[in-house]
């Protein structure tokens, strides 16, 4: 028996899902991302042959989800986080050592707290408490000395965001008796029917199909398709304005020393940036929604053709996927040979070569 519930234990505990195809690391040899590895405490996970979890070592802190830009890590728990909020006076967040018998939302470390969930938290309730408690934190195998600092700056960030600024309280008894779901009769009698699912889910959370979808297609992971609903459901509470880091994407440019090959957009996973050639001209469009600034593109590029910019971007725009033409090149015949070229110069690369030698 002791057995049979410890295995239980085991085979439920294994709730990380490694996707190698959406690794960035797997896909491209020149990636230089290492969000992963930087972020597990136990140096669980590795990088040199492709991504790879030692599953004897990991401790299922769930950091790594938090971090990954193309969600080749991801908690399989992560939208049931969501489940949970609507028709709660107060949401609170505690973490699975937690053993109180208050109807916290559990996550796998308080670590795994992001904007997404902040966001949806404040959309469903006017108080959000974080419950805290270093004594049993550093009892913790997940057990991380900057876990409040991290926490933090989510909380900063999240309010960054804001055209108000909103509090997170820690520790807080005061709402306990508020923390249940306050369901009608009719309510509870038809909680596991479908249609008590459809009611409080499918305004934000796609049907398991659509997510099963998700999880094969390397466009967009179930994580970034959340986020986007909730910026878009909150959007009339935020800045006009944002960062990319806030969207969790980037703004791209091609420099001067692009010669328009296309590589980069081959290795784009989610299709954010494609290139059209018609013998005439060279055209490369960027949608900011579907990138997930991996960054994959800028590393394979070894004409450093290719640069992140750091400006704002426009919040509606963005939610509205709008193609951004950022390349836009017509071909010249080279002076030398008469071969075809995009450079900038009069030559094309093998004769200006030819002319320097």
């Amino acid at each position: 028996m002791l057995v049979d519930h410890l295995m239980t234990k085991w085979l439920e505990a294994k709730r990380l899902k490694v996707d190698l195809q959406r690794c960035v690391r797997t896909r491209n040899r020149f990636s230089t991302c290492s969000k992963c590895t930087d972020a597990c405490p136990v140096s669980a996970i590795s990088l040199e042959n492709g991504l790879s979890v030692m599953e004897d070592a990991c401790i299922e802190c769930m950091k790594c989800t938090s971090v990954c830009p193309s969600e080749a890590l991801y908690d399989e728990k992560y939208l049931s986080y969501f489940n949970d909020m609507p028709s709660r006076e107060v949401i609170s967040f505690s973490c699975d050592q937690d053993r109180s018998n208050e109807s916290h939302i559990r996550l796998a470390c308080l670590a795994q707290l992001d904007t997404a969930l902040l966001m949806q938290a404040f959309q469903n309730s006017s108080h959000v408490n974080l419950q805290f408690r270093e004594e049993r934190c550093r009892q913790c195998s997940k057990f991380d000395a900057n876990l409040m600092t991290s926490v933090k700056e989510t909380i900063h960030n999240f309010n960054s965001m804001r055209t108000h600024e909103v509090e997170v309280s820690l520790n807080d008894k005061s709402h306990s008796d508020k923390m249940e779901r306050s369901y009608t009769r009719r309510d509870l009698i038809t909680f596991f029917s479908k249609k008590m699912t459809n009611k409080v889910v499918s305004p934000l959370i796609p049907e398991e199909e659509e997510i099963e979808n998700l999880r094969v297609s390397l466009k967009k992971g179930p994580m970034a398709m959340v986020y986007h609903r909730i910026l878009d459901k909150n959007k009339n509470n935020l800045h006009s304005y944002q960062t990319s880091e806030n969207l969790k994407t980037m703004q791209l440019a091609f420099t001067a020393t692009c010669n328009g090959c296309g590589a980069c957009s081959r290795v784009c996973a989610t299709g954010a940036l494609k290139f059209t050639d018609d013998d005439e001209t060279v055209k490369a469009v960027f949608q900011p929604l579907l990138c997930n600034g991996c960054g994959s593109c800028i590393d394979l590029c070894r004409r450093n053709g290719l640069e992140r910019v750091e400006d704002y971007l426009d919040l509606k725009q963005f939610l509205a996927n709008q193609e951004q033409t950022i390349f836009y090149q017509k071909y010249k015949d080279c002076g030398q040979c008469g071969e075809q070229h995009l450079n900038s110069s009069a030559n094309c690369d093998g004769c200006k070569e030819n002319i320097t030698v």
